[in-house]
């Protein structure tokens, strides 16, 4: 993937594929909601999820925990697809997907109890480091009225590494 509208050089960090200090990155749209079924949004929106849970239904965890769903998601995450380390190119792949369908995304966001936002996770390699944005991704958050939060890992020596987690 490419970056042709931006030129690197106008930012003091470029966009790095192999950022050194990252394990891994992802970046996942979650649409939450009580009333609203994953199958709608998926209908609504013309994109296949990538994981989703409903109301009542029962999930078990990597760890083997049990649990039963409160509300019904809706998640599309970068991981499968994105293979680079740089947090921007999977919130840039996010953006292309959703878009496109921006519209039904603010007619999800005005109906009452549906909440989403866009959640980042950043594995670091060595325990330090972070992602960067530049004002593209901030405002192409923006314009999809998402929230961004973000979460960030490191699995020291002889602790669980970041794969077994999946």
């Amino acid at each position: 993937m490419t970056d042709n509208k931006i030129d690197n050089s106008l930012f003091l960090t470029p966009i790095n594929d192999a950022d050194e200090t990252c394990d891994r990155t992802c970046a996942e749209l979650r649409i939450y909601s009580v009333t609203i079924k994953a199958s709608e949004v998926t209908g609504m929106m013309g994109i296949q999820p990538t994981d989703y849970e409903a109301v009542g239904e029962e999930r078990s965890s990597a760890t083997g925990r049990v649990r039963i769903g409160k509300v019904n998601g809706w998640f599309l995450s970068s991981e499968p697809f994105v293979k680079s380390k740089d947090l921007r190119r999977h919130l840039d792949w996010l953006y292309e997907k959703l878009e496109p369908h921006s519209e039904y995304i603010k007619l999800l966001q005005a109906k009452s109890g549906v909440k989403m936002l866009v959640h980042c996770v950043w594995w670091s390699k060595f325990g330090g480091g972070g992602p960067t944005l530049w004002p593209k991704q901030m405002r192409n958050l923006a314009d999809l009225n998402l929230e961004c939060s973000f979460d960030f890992q490191y699995y020291g020596e002889g602790e669980e590494d970041s794969e077994s987690l999946n």
